[in-house]
């Protein structure tokens, strides 16, 4: 959104997911679905191309918010920028919001931080017996030829067997992704079977 702001009439949809590739840290910008329109303008979609519409209406919005703004308190800002500016993994925010919390010393906040922890440890064996079984090696694979039936039955599978999905776990969809690329949803579903029933 931040680069959709700067207005650049010009900026293609490949354009703007590379300058925002470059710019991205912690996280790892990816391309999925219909890649048609790569070439069509970032205006086409948002905004206008229309030279005076769009600085007329920012304009606006400027006049309109711009008083609330000035009412912000200066700690809430600090916050803000302090977020903006952060580089934690998205997974991670939750395990960092723990520490921090666990950091008062209080005993409800220590508990929480251990059933993270706990969550964490679990998640990881899971999916690490899966990919051993399966014989994966995710950091090779490519996000094409999804088998989305298979990974969305999987998914469910697995919310069904093991444990439900939390901000964590989506980091594992990707093996997922892969054991529904090299096998059949049924022996993927068995292997999760075997790993959380047994």
């Amino acid at each position: 959104m931040e680069d959709s702001d700067n207005e650049v009439a010009t900026e293609t949809i490949t354009e703007q997911f590379a300058n925002v590739k470059g710019k991205v840290k912690g996280s790892h910008p990816t391309e999925y679905g219909d890649r048609t329109f790569e070439s069509e303008l970032i205006t086409d979609f948002q905004g206008t191309t229309d030279s005076t519409t769009g600085p007329q209406l920012f304009k606006k919005f400027k006049n309109l918010f711009g008083s609330a703004k000035a009412k912000k308190d200066s700690k809430e800002q600090l916050g803000l920028d302090i977020a903006k500016n952060s580089r934690i993994d998205s997974r991670d925010v939750k395990m960092n919001y723990l520490m921090n919390k666990a950091a008062s010393s209080k005993a409800n906040a220590i508990e929480e931080l251990q059933g993270e922890l706990n969550h964490r440890r679990i998640v990881d064996a899971i999916f690490s017996k899966f990919a051993n079984d399966l014989e994966l090696n995710v950091s090779q694979e490519v996000n094409e030829n999804i088998q989305f039936e298979c990974l969305r039955n999987s998914v469910n599978h697995y919310k069904l067997q093991c444990q439900n999905f939390s901000e964590y776990t989506l980091k594992y969809v990707k093996y997922l992704s892969a054991g529904c690329k090299r096998f059949s949803e049924e022996f993927v579903k068995s292997t999760i079977d075997s790993i959380c029933i047994n």
